[in-house]
């Protein structure tokens, strides 16, 4: 089964001009849905269980910001004042007491940045429970799955594969999977949410793209984290508040290069008892660790210390003119409290390169 969208390519109104693109959202091989109970008169659906296989879900944004899932506004759709529906004091009831998804696919395609950034996931599995709308209260919707990363290298060939239904792509070759994989588990409900995830062997390499929006050097490495994340919504006596915690995180091989040239490399960096309060903006850590950090510091003939030359904007010919700071913006923006209780470093080094001065000083 296929989806189609058609992209959002503007359309001339000339005799002969071509139809916008369709693209494919979202296809799958396979659909069961098992009916427990369907009462439309009552407003109420009952299902067992549904089962999705080899799903594949392609997300995209386009230069404008507009995500391909949301409908197109094309400026002509008068706008009409919402009108209550008889329903909405009686809504739908839908139950549902399983939903397993295997073997599923994520294409996400961002072309808001200079250079489009592309991430594909692979492997997904989904299980969750308990599933209820509206809400049931006391009983939160209850969820686990895991997904990995799609390093397929973008060819002709395998573009056209991606195009394929899932059934005829996986006939013909199963696509590799790097070791990299996420792992989760939660409940839900429409007020809280708590999750837990395990990061194993994450490239750093997969926010390449966003990340040279800012930083020059290309910056490598691999994640391995246990994360928890636990949100609650504003309401009677509740104040809004979300909370991220990770009693290990781990990040090794560190790169920061230039071309050839490393200008930064960590060995691996351990991080403890991490607490961040994102709704009070506070970080805390019991302990961080540095093993084996290097560093290549210098200052060139014109003053200007390595990490000046590292921002983009830093080297724009026409960088764009900060807007003016005044007090009370200083005072709508609250800085973040940063507290972490130990930092050790273990067997770093450092080079030093200063040409500022009339001699230029340098050592190790």
């Amino acid at each position: 089964v296929r989806l189609l969208g058609a992209a959002r390519t503007p359309v001339s109104g000339k005799p002969g001009a071509a139809p916008p693109a369709v693209q494919e959202v979202l296809a799958f091989d396979q659909l069961r849905i098992t009916m427990d109970e369907v009462q439309p008169l009552a407003q109420s659906v009952k299902l067992s269980k549904v089962e999705l296989l080899a799903p594949v879900l392609s997300v995209s944004r386009d230069r404008a910001g507009r995500l391909n899932l949301l409908p197109a506004d094309t400026g002509n759709t008068a706008r009409v004042a919402p009108k209550t529906s008889p329903s909405a004091a009686n809504p739908w009831k839908v139950r549902v007491a399983s939903v397993a998804v295997r073997d599923g696919r994520v294409n996400w395609l961002d072309e808001t940045l200079a250079s489009p950034a592309q991430v594909r996931l692979a492997g997904m599995t989904l299980d969750a429970s308990a599933i209820a709308w509206p809400f049931a209260a006391g009983s939160p919707l209850q969820f686990s799955g895991s997904l990995g990363l799609d390093t397929t290298p973008d060819t002709p060939a395998s573009a056209a594969t991606a195009r394929q239904s899932p059934a005829r792509a996986t006939a013909k070759a199963a696509a590799p999977v790097t070791p990299a994989q996420l792992a989760f588990s939660g409940t839900a409900t429409d007020q809280s949410a708590q999750v837990t995830d395990t990061l194993a062997a994450w490239p750093l390499t997969m926010a390449a793209k966003y990340i040279g929006q800012f930083l020059l050097p290309a910056l490598g490495g691999q994640l391995d984290a246990q994360l928890g994340l636990n949100w609650q919504s504003a309401g009677p006596g509740k104040t809004p508040s979300l909370q991220v915690t990770a009693p290990q995180l781990a990040v090794s091989d560190i790169l920061l290069a230039e071309g050839k040239v490393s200008v930064v490399s960590v060995k691996r960096v351990d991080v403890a008892g991490v607490d961040i309060d994102v709704t009070g903006q506070s970080f805390k850590a019991a302990k961080m660790q540095l093993t084996q950090p290097k560093a290549l510091v210098d200052r060139d003939a014109e003053k200007r210390w390595m990490y000046e030359r590292w921002m983009v904007g830093n080297r724009a010919a026409t960088a764009p003119v900060p807007a003016p700071t005044t007090a009370a913006t200083k005072a709508a923006a609250p800085s973040w409290a940063v507290a972490v209780g130990d930092v050790v470093v273990e067997g770093g080094s450092m080079s030093f390169s200063d040409k500022a001065g009339a001699k230029p000083v340098v050592f190790e």
